[in-house]
């Protein structure tokens, strides 16, 4: 205050008796000062505006109708505008021709249909204003008369250029067969992101064998003739790797996991999809009370009671999925469940939406989609949760989640919460307090988490 306000900290003591008293005058907690409010809970903040206005807020009307200030936001992800991008808004209505016309202009700058990451760099707009006015950015391409494919034709080696292309648009949709869809820009897993769980050390990105076997069947389709040594010199590409995907009919593990995962349903998946409210509450109860085996990559559930199996067994039944329980009846361990079939492909799903994978670490992290999410997805994840984390005390209405995790998540676990119940939620040492007022809203939403 005396480095960059107008007054003098000691008039504020002098007129309010103390600091602490200036900052509650101003509806400030001094509690709060100097925590680092979670991005998550800021980015929310401002959707919430958004679907009140009907359009993204103004930087001028935070003071009026939020907690949180337009300074705040500037701050943290450095312009006012940046942040409105941060929480998925356009920062502005721009025209089509707009768009569409800068677009053409970077190509004619960079002599090549422009990527994702040349708009970032060299654009006037943000890549995700043309997905959310185009669905895709390949749709935008073709809306201007660009060719989406242009860049794969760059390089004197075709393998290294797709690589560098398909690396640019992994948020696009996509297919098994390696063609982008015109998808909408909510999906939250791509058939590039579920490639990328496997661990082939014959490629550094696993999605490149998706892409080379596509490039060997195009070939031998046009060439029908021509053996695996000739394919192989024609495509620059190991013999020992294409012959059996010629010969034998092989595919990479990762395109089979694809197309598993295709067929039920599950590839790619949107956060509208009619599979993914499953989705979510399966992510939430492997960071509660679950876990990914590191080299199987098999998911599996704790279920302490028969409410909590009948809920993961319907979970998985709405994934097309039976359930095979284990350890049942070990007392000295916890009965789980698991998926009876294509385990590793609904772990790989789970992975790729963020949960974590292997042995938990310390530094975890909730899953970005929650950051958009609707709210019956957060509420959801919430729910499931307090469910499998949440304790209480007969002497009080409190709830406490108890987590041997860094600051950083316990802070950011407490603004979800907070987001749900509209309540007082707070931070102790390892543990994430839920006032009584919070536990009474989340029990008109979910009831208590115990029942």
């Amino acid at each position: 205050m005396h480095e960059h306000g107008d007054y003098h900290p000691q008039t504020y003591v002098d007129s309010f008796g103390s600091w602490d008293g200036a900052l509650q005058a101003a509806g400030l907690d001094p509690d709060d000062i100097g925590k680092k409010i979670p991005d998550l809970e800021l980015l929310s903040e401002l959707q919430r505006l958004a679907e009140e206005f009907g359009r993204p807020p103004k930087k001028s009307e935070m003071a009026d109708h939020s907690k949180y200030s337009g300074t705040t936001y500037k701050e943290r992800f450095g312009s006012w505008n940046n942040a409105l991008q941060e929480a998925m808004l356009d920062t502005r209505t721009y025209s089509d021709r707009e768009l569409l016309q800068e677009l053409r202009q970077l190509a004619t700058d960079l002599d090549q249909t422009p990527r994702q990451k040349d708009m970032a760099e060299h654009g006037k707009y943000a890549p995700v204003t043309y997905y959310r006015r185009f669905n895709s950015w390949t749709a935008a391409l073709e809306e201007a008369d660009l060719n989406p494919r242009e860049n794969q034709q760059h390089g004197s080696n075709p393998s290294l250029s797709e690589n560098r292309t398909h690396h640019d648009r992994t948020n696009e949709p996509t297919t098994s067969d390696g063609e982008h869809s015109t998808g909408a820009m909510n999906e939250v897993v791509t058939p590039e992101a579920f490639a990328r769980t496997y661990n082939n050390q014959s490629y550094d990105d696993p999605w490149t064998a998706v892409e080379q076997y596509h490039r060997v069947k195009a070939y031998t389709a046009d060439h029908p003739n021509k053996g695996s040594t000739a394919v192989a010199n024609a495509l620059d590409l190991p013999r020992s790797r294409i012959r059996p995907w010629m010969e034998d009919d092989a595919r990479p593990d990762c395109l089979r996991g694809i197309q598993t995962a295709e067929e039920y349903g599950w590839l790619p998946l949107t956060v509208d999809a009619s599979v993914f409210p499953a989705f979510n509450t399966l992510v939430a109860w492997i960071f509660s009370s679950g876990s990914i085996d590191e080299d199987r990559v098999v998911p599996s559930f704790v279920v302490d009671n028969e409410a909590a199996k009948a809920r993961v067994t319907k979970t998985l039944a709405d994934l097309g999925l039976d359930a095979r329980t284990v350890r049942e009846g070990d007392h000295s361990r916890a009965t789980e469940l698991v998926p009876a079939s294509d385990a590793s492909i609904l772990g790989r799903i789970l992975t790729a939406l963020g949960a974590p994978h292997g042995k938990k670490i310390r530094d975890l992290e909730l899953p970005s989609y929650l950051g958009a999410a609707p709210p019956s997805v957060r509420d959801e994840f919430v729910d499931v949760y307090l469910l499998n984390r949440g304790q209480t005390r007969d002497e009080t209405d409190t709830i406490t989640v108890h987590e041997e995790r860094s600051s950083e998540y316990l802070e950011e676990l407490a603004a979800l919460f907070r987001q749900i119940s509209g309540g007082t939620i707070s931070v102790s040492g390892q543990n994430v307090i839920i006032s009584a007022e919070a536990a009474r809203n989340l029990y008109g939403k979910f009831g208590p988490p115990w029942a």
